[in-house]
């Protein structure tokens, strides 16, 4: 979960966004990601804009930090996802935040990503 938080925040960067990792110290020791969004509008209407394009996340402003976008990768790993699909998740995103709709690339990494796994399952 934390080399895809790396690798996502990563990706998010490559492509001129702005991330907070958890430790303020350029890598994330968490599942989390903060996309910084002053740079893109309101924090809300980004909200608002990933949910319509099916897009969970969640918003926050805490500490007089700046407003941003809170990712975690915990869901998405937990289906199967691996390193290299944060950079595709990432392109998504960064397609998505510059209002492009992304549902149906939402929707194909979904589906790619649709059973869930756990502890003990066997490949």
């Amino acid at each position: 979960i934390i080399e895809n938080a790396r690798a996502l925040a990563d990706g998010l960067t490559k492509r001129g966004l702005v991330c907070r990792r958890a430790d303020d110290k350029e890598w994330t020791y968490t599942h989390q990601v903060h996309l910084m969004t002053s740079a893109h509008g309101s924090t809300e209407d980004i909200a608002k804009y990933f949910f319509s394009n099916h897009i969970a996340v969640a918003f926050d402003e805490m500490y007089n930090q700046g407003a941003f976008i809170r990712l975690g990768v915990q869901e998405i790993t937990r289906r199967g996802a691996q390193q290299e699909d944060m950079d595709k998740l990432a392109d998504i995103l960064s397609r998505a935040i510059h209002g492009e709709d992304v549902q149906e690339s939402v929707a194909m990494m979904l589906e790619k990503f649709s059973k869930v796994h756990y502890s003990f399952d066997i490949s």
